[in-house]
């Protein structure tokens, strides 16, 4: 059961996430944009910031970008990276249209490698602070087949989420109704 606390953590960690990505946008505009184009809105660059904030965190949510305890670090950085270049893509249609022209492509390719190494950095640090924080979760597993568990575990790196304290086949578990479970 997730406490209160680990909640809060947890999202605070998913915060400092968003903000790391968004801060290259946010330079970009200032260095490069801003002056470039006319912008009558007074306080533009909120605007500018909310709306590629929400564009993250929504394709970060559909891709699964802020799973830290579900995935691995690669995949999180894979689903991250798919989210700021989707994010990045709209904002510059967005950017071209407010400036009535393709703006300048490069400053995009620098906030994209920058977003890479923010994410790159945030997940291994996020990763090693989360499994260093809580403890693999105690686990039975009841599996078909002829499959060596204790490889698939190792294969797959699941020592750092799961215990596994008892293993049986599909088969012996009907047969003694998990017996050995319940005690």
């Amino acid at each position: 059961m997730e406490t209160l606390a680990y909640r809060v953590k947890m999202r605070m960690v998913k915060i400092l996430n968003v903000l790391l990505i968004t801060i290259p946008v946010l330079a970009a505009w200032y260095l490069h944009y801003q002056e470039s184009i006319d912008t009558r809105i007074d306080g533009a660059v909120v605007l500018v910031v909310a709306v590629y904030i929400l564009l993250y965190v929504t394709f970060g949510r559909v891709y699964n970008s802020f799973l830290v305890s579900q995935t691995t670090g690669f995949e999180l950085i894979l689903s991250q990276c798919l989210a700021f270049f989707i994010s990045d893509f709209l904002f510059y249609c967005i950017v071209s249209l407010t400036a009535c022209r393709f703006v300048e492509v490069f400053p995009f390719v620098v906030i994209a490698l920058a977003q890479i190494l923010m994410s790159i950095l945030w997940c291994v640090c996020v990763q090693a602070w989360y499994f260093r924080a809580h403890a693999p979760k105690r686990t039975v597993v009841i599996y078909e087949g002829r499959i060596s568990i204790e490889k698939q575990i190792n294969d797959y790196k699941l020592q750092r989420k799961f215990q596994v304290y008892h293993t049986e086949t599909l088969e012996t578990c009907i047969q003694s109704r998990c017996k050995s479970l319940a005690g």
